[in-house]
């Protein structure tokens, strides 16, 4: 079943503010960038996005940060910083536009990020 052309246009508007919001120089979007580089490789970053009727960001989370007990200290505490950073950046922000109704949550948001340049 394809998705109605609203939820489609929806989340391209979505995914357009989301990439702007974390394609800032600030220093939290700039350690969240390297990170998620370090993280994927290279591979667009997935996001899980949740919004309320207003459309603005209640909740985020990213398939690249794990939470696995089994992951390194330094690689828990690298993942749970690009977590908090990424939070930071989004949550409370308002996408443009309206959800429209009946649209299921989360959105489901691929992003290709680039690290930022060493020295940064």
């Amino acid at each position: 079943m394809d998705a109605p052309a609203e939820w489609l246009s929806y989340a391209q508007a979505a995914t357009t503010s989301i990439e702007a919001l974390l394609r800032t120089e600030s220093q939290t979007a700039l350690r969240l960038k390297a990170a998620l580089a370090k993280a994927d490789g290279g591979v667009p970053v997935v996001l899980k996005v949740w919004v309320d009727r207003k459309s603005v960001i209640e909740r985020v989370e990213c398939a690249g940060l794990s939470t696995d007990q089994a992951r390194t200290d330094l690689q828990a505490r690298t993942d749970l910083q690009a977590r908090t950073d990424l939070q930071a950046q989004t949550i409370g922000q308002r996408l443009p536009g309206k959800m429209p109704k009946g649209m299921m949550l989360p959105l489901r948001i691929a992003l290709q990020l680039e690290a930022p340049a060493p020295g940064v």
